[in-house]
């Protein structure tokens, strides 16, 4: 197994299959960026009521704040929206502790996404999806693990890509 199957199936999702076309990326629409900034600010609402004092910076000290947040047990997978919110600041922590990860649009097998790119590779990680369908299956989440384990991934199949393009020529 890859090392992409092996974070694929680390939060859940099948291997893809070698036929299928590639990811096309695209800048986020505005719309798509109004939503999540309205995600972010229902984050910051709930972080004003439970958590007084916490604030997000899109860096890994944020980690400890959603953490705490989903350890109140605030979120659930029939509140859709409130998840994919708590993905969104998750992979805003995320773009701060990985370098290279950018939030950009992607359309591929699975739909049209907002997702983070890894550099300028076809690997991105779904933030807000990833939580979701933790969500849904009842998962315990531990979001530092769970970024230290896609920073580590990221860079193994960069690293691998790179590789196999210098033996490519």
């Amino acid at each position: 197994m890859g090392l992409f199957d092996r974070v694929r199936s680390l939060f859940g999702a099948k291997p893809e299959p070698e036929e299928l076309p590639p990811p096309v990326y695209e800048p986020l629409p505005p719309l798509v960026i109004e939503t999540m900034d309205q995600w972010r600010g229902h984050i910051g609402a709930l972080l004003a009521t439970h958590i007084p004092g916490g604030r997000l910076i899109g860096a890994p000290a944020d980690f400890s704040l959603l953490q705490q947040l989903l350890d109140l047990r605030l979120f659930s997978a029939e509140r859709e929206d409130e998840a994919r919110a708590l993905g969104t600041c998750f992979g805003d922590a995320l773009a701060g502790q990985v370098r290279g990860l950018t939030w950009q649009l992607v359309t591929d097998e699975y739909g049209t996404d907002p997702t983070l790119r890894y550099l300028e590779y076809n690997m991105q990680v779904n933030a807000p999806d990833m939580l979701l369908k933790r969500l849904e299956r009842g998962d315990e989440i531990d979001l530092r693990y769970m970024a230290d384990q896609l920073q580590t991934i990221l860079h193994e199949q960069a690293q691998e890509y790179r590789r196999d393009a210098a033996q490519a020529k």
